[in-house]
């Protein structure tokens, strides 16, 4: 079995201060494949609000940390789930 290093997540900016964070997975015109909305507060850190049920954090120290957490969490879930099959 060959690791898939596509990666799943991407940022799009659309302001200098606010970015989605779209799952590649689905077609760009697919409403699932937004994750989340990225806005920057005072400060330079971000809120994130996630448009899924996912345990990680609202607030982080900037918009990559955001998508790093994501691609973390997605890693281990994937992980888990290969586990599991083999």
């Amino acid at each position: 079995m060959t690791k898939d290093t596509t990666p799943r997540f991407a940022l799009v900016g659309v302001t200098p201060t606010t970015w989605i964070v779209k799952d590649l997975h689905y077609g760009k015109s697919e409403h699932r494949s937004a994750v989340a909305a990225i806005y920057e507060r005072r400060g330079g850190e971000v809120e994130v609000t996630w448009f899924r049920d996912l345990p990680l954090a609202s607030r982080f120290r900037n918009a990559a940390a955001a998508v790093r957490a994501l691609r973390t969490l997605h890693a281990r879930q994937q992980a888990r789930q290969h586990s599991h099959v083999d």
